[in-house]
């Protein structure tokens, strides 16, 4: 019998340490003093107080924001065939590009269902990405006045196989917003 109690109190003790070691990991209770104090800036101050020779190394609290590194904006003009893309931003690099849907039509705001959330690679005066069994390209042609002409072929393959689907639609002219 003995036996049996000491068998079930290292159970307990096995699944105690178990859910310890879980919970501080969670709650950075084993973690260094210096990643607590340096993700903290209130305990950098305190530090300083203290008398001695050395400086505090404490960070800017409000540092400068990041340039926003796409700078060339167009939006719908001329709207020709429906299409999601309602404006598109192109990096200072030229190589990104920030697609966008109009905020008012759509529950993702300005991201389409989670897809636009990122920019995509811009080359050759196209965008390209697939998702899932669908293989978008938007096409971007300068016009005069600072307008581009935005055309798109979306290829759906169907599930599990089949002959693939190509549509060719043409989402308007855009304008240079800023």
């Amino acid at each position: 019998m003995n036996f049996k109690k000491y068998s079930a109190l290292l159970r307990v003790s096995v699944i105690f340490i178990f859910a310890f070691l879980i919970i501080s990991c969670e709650k950075n209770i084993n973690s260094p003093a210096g990643d607590i104090l340096s993700s903290d800036n209130t305990s950098q101050n305190s530090l300083k107080k203290g008398k001695g020779k050395g400086k505090g190394n404490i960070p800017d609290p409000e540092p400068e924001p990041d340039p926003d590194p796409f700078v060339t904006t167009y939006q719908l003009f001329q709207a020709i065939d429906s299409d999601p893309l309602y404006k598109f931003s192109i990096s200072q690099s030229g190589q990104l590009m920030l697609l966008e849907t109009d905020p008012s039509i759509t529950s993702w705001g300005t991201n389409y269902w989670g897809y636009w959330s990122d920019p995509f690679l811009y080359a050759n005066n196209e965008v390209n990405y697939i998702i899932g069994l669908t293989n978008t390209t938007y096409r971007f042609q300068s016009l005069p006045d600072n307008k581009i002409d935005v055309t798109k072929t979306l290829i759906v393959q169907p599930y599990p196989s089949g002959t693939p689907t190509t549509t060719e639609t043409h989402p308007g002219i855009y304008i240079l917003v800023n």
